[in-house]
């Protein structure tokens, strides 16, 4: 039984990991990043207290298309890019893009005030 709750607890500490790199609603995850810190402010000074909150900041922010974020560091990079520019995760962050329009949807209304 011990080797089980062993195994239980890796698959929850997994499962943990994984939800921590989703991106918040109205975001896809890609794997990469885009050279730099945040292009909108702070460069690499941009913080943010959660994905959520870098997601919200993102979508608030007229011409951005994707942002980056560290749990660990709280940093939230926003990128006017919708792609990453590098093919791999720079290290402890999670590329977020902007998810696609609905073509009933305003474009006010999916990409935010201006």
């Amino acid at each position: 039984a011990g080797l089980l709750s062993k195994h239980q607890s890796i698959s929850v500490e997994t499962d943990l990991e994984d939800r921590s790199r989703r991106c918040p609603r109205g975001f896809e995850r890609l794997v990469g990043h885009v050279y730099g810190g945040d292009q909108f402010s702070e460069g690499y000074a941009s913080s943010a207290s959660s994905m959520e909150d870098c997601a919200r900041r993102c979508a608030y922010t007229p011409g951005c298309g994707s942002f980056e974020f560290s749990l660990s560091s709280k940093r939230c990079f926003r990128n006017s890019q919708t792609r990453p520019t590098h093919e791999e995760d720079r290290v402890g962050f999670v590329f977020c893009r902007r998810a696609p329009c609905p073509s009933f949807k305003t474009e006010e209304a999916c990409v935010g005030p201006s």
